[in-house]
């Protein structure tokens, strides 16, 4: 996916049938690596994602993009909201 070769990877999936979460966190990986938050946004609203959106917000903020964390956070929880919101400095959404 950081590569730019989606249609490679899900190629892959399903030739070697990789399990649905596992694909999530490889796409998710891939998309927040090459920084294609606009894809990754598009990702996360696709169907029900098998994995938390919580893992959405910490892929943006490991790679320093804090107002993409914050379009997931917003989606969250409270309990789970609260600390990415002050891991990204957005304390008064805190």
């Amino acid at each position: 996916f950081s590569c730019g070769l989606s249609e490679q990877a899900e190629a892959l999936r399903v030739e070697f049938r990789v399990p649905e979460k596992r694909w999530w966190r490889l796409k998710l990986a891939g998309l927040s690596q090459a920084h294609a938050w606009e894809e990754l946004w598009r990702f996360s609203q696709a169907r029900r994602a098998p994995i938390s959106l919580r893992l959405f917000a910490e892929a943006c903020i490991e790679h320093d993009a804090p107002a993409e964390a914050e379009r997931y956070v917003r989606r969250l929880p409270p309990a789970e909201a609260v600390p990415l919101l002050l891991r990204i400095g957005a304390v008064d959404g805190a």
